[in-house]
């Protein structure tokens, strides 16, 4: 291993360790075995409303893996970020998220809420980022490098493992967004239905709205793109979902970012701003949901 890898030995068993967790293990299968079953018949944003809201919905807030991983809905069960974070404003000099979002991020660790983070290969928050810094044409081998570098920078300043996980290489199958405020949501949970499958962020690692737009408008991108079920797959009476998982604790912490995600899609006429998505407006329909989690 060369030294510019950043992985001692010791987080490489750590690594392996946490990989072969029987959670993990059994996460991943769960995810497989129903992927085909969900992808011929997804659940509609009222069934996934109806059901996050219901006792029944309950199962969905016991718990999750303390992992920041990518947004990525073939990742399941942790907290998700768009490339593990890769897309958060950098220092200049550290070449790591600015104080303000890393400050978030100790305090997790110290909490014992974040005790790893994971990377994936042919990561499109990663090939964004490059894109965004002068590259407008990476390689798999170049955005590959990006995500691991990153990933690893970052977990070691932190001081926990940097894991890879194996997204495989099917395309994206996401029929929407989850955006969880309670810091409970687990898409997967044990002994219960997957829900239909979904990009799952979480914005509590930072408040600034405007970021997680970006992370809005990647996912959208993904879905409805080549690589995603694409446009076909979307429908006005079964549309992308996107839906604001409230904290009923904090049912304030969204504040106007519907209206936000609203606009990013369709514009403003007021303040004549257009939409980076007007020919699918009508393919995208967003709701807030508060569970009844105590």
């Amino acid at each position: 291993m060369s030294p510019q890898d950043g992985i001692t030995n010791e987080t490489e068993k750590q690594a392996q360790d946490i990989m072969s967790n029987p959670l993990l293990a059994e996460k991943a299968q769960l995810a497989h075995e129903v992927r085909e079953q969900i992808k011929l018949n997804p659940m509609t944003i009222e069934q996934l409303s109806t059901l996050l809201e219901s006792e029944e919905g309950l199962k969905y807030f016991e718990g999750k893996l303390k992992v920041l991983q990518c947004m990525d809905g073939r990742n399941n069960g942790g907290d998700g970020m768009a490339g593990s974070g890769i897309l958060l404003k950098r220092d200049e000099t550290t070449n790591l998220p600015i104080r303000k979002y890393m400050e978030i991020f100790e305090k997790r660790v110290a909490e014992g809420k974040l005790e790893k983070l994971s990377w994936h290969k042919d990561c499109g928050a990663a090939k964004l980022y490059l894109k965004q810094h002068g590259n407008p044409n990476p390689t798999p081998e170049e955005v590959n490098n990006a995500a691991k570098d990153f990933a690893t920078r970052f977990a070691n300043h932190l001081g926990i493992p940097v894991i890879e996980t194996n997204n495989g290489t099917e395309n994206h199958d996401e029929r929407g967004i989850y955006i969880d405020a309670t810091d409970r949501f687990n898409e997967v949970p044990k002994n219960a239905e997957q829900l239909t499958n979904g990009f799952v962020l979480s914005p509590l690692y930072t408040d600034d709205f405007e970021y997680h737009l970006t992370e809005v408008k990647v996912a959208i991108d993904i879905a409805f793109g080549d690589h995603g079920v694409g446009e076909s797959a979307f429908t006005k009476e079964n549309p992308f979902f996107i839906i604001l998982i409230k904290d009923p604790k904090h049912p304030e912490y969204f504040g106007n970012f519907a209206n936000k995600i609203n606009e990013l899609i369709s514009g403003n006429e007021d303040t004549e701003t257009k939409g980076e998505f007007p020919q699918f407006k009508d393919k995208i329909r967003i709701k807030s949901i508060t569970p009844k989690i105590q």
